[in-house]
């Protein structure tokens, strides 16, 4: 669960890390440029591990709250979260649910929110999705809303989960070492390239970080 209006949230990416990561990809990085780019590593290692992803937004001006643009800035790059194959794909494959919660003041006319939306998140590999929006907020009341919405998640839900190349994770246990969930990951059925068990092998995934 990751709040992106928390002021705690490291997500900071400006020019030198963007110096940074062309250094990193061509094999000359600086320890200190290395460092500089840990944050967004971390960041980076939550949403290539998550089975599923669910994104709420309100719409801002017919588009996207910039917090929730800078966050996929931040996490979307080649070798962390995504390959080029040789278009975008997930680095765990693509097939993994997607669920948007999206609200407009008006009546969403214009809406560059959700195609904006649907198209970074597919790029990660999620891109089973389902959207659930709500519209003319400002002139309905709050309780109504909400509960207009829920009817719609309940509905969802219990599809999204039943869909992915992870549904299945009933033999795992959340305290699982990382080697242990590897050996479970690297079995043929569960399908993941060469690339994703080089990237999970890489920043320590355990089972903590991968059923939470």
């Amino acid at each position: 669960h990751v709040r992106l209006w928390d002021e705690t949230l490291q997500m900071d990416y400006r020019l030198e890390h963007v110096r940074a990561k062309m250094a990193m990809l061509a094999g000359q990085a600086s320890a200190e440029e290395v460092s500089s780019f840990g944050h967004l590593e971390r960041l980076c290692a939550e949403l290539a591990c998550a089975r599923g992803l669910i994104v709420s937004a309100p719409m801002w001006n017919y588009g996207v709250p910039y917090v929730v643009k800078q966050y996929f800035d931040c996490v979307l790059h080649p070798g962390l979260t995504f390959r080029e194959t040789p278009g975008p794909e997930g680095l765990l494959g693509n097939g993994r649910p997607l669920l948007l919660l999206t609200s407009a003041g008006g009546a969403a006319g214009k809406d560059h929110l959700t195609p904006w939306l649907l198209d970074v998140a597919s790029m990660a590999g999620f891109d089973n999705a389902k959207v659930v929006s709500a519209v003319s907020v400002v002139s309905r009341a709050r309780a109504e809303v909400l509960a207009e919405m829920k009817l719609e998640v309940e509905k969802v839900a219990g599809h999204l989960l039943r869909q992915g190349p992870f549904c299945d994770l009933g033999e795992l246990e959340a305290d699982c070492s990382h080697e242990d969930l590897m050996a479970w990951l690297k079995r043929p059925r569960v399908g993941l390239s060469a690339d994703a068990l080089h990237t999970l092998e890489s920043i320590r995934v355990d089972g903590q970080m991968f059923l939470s």
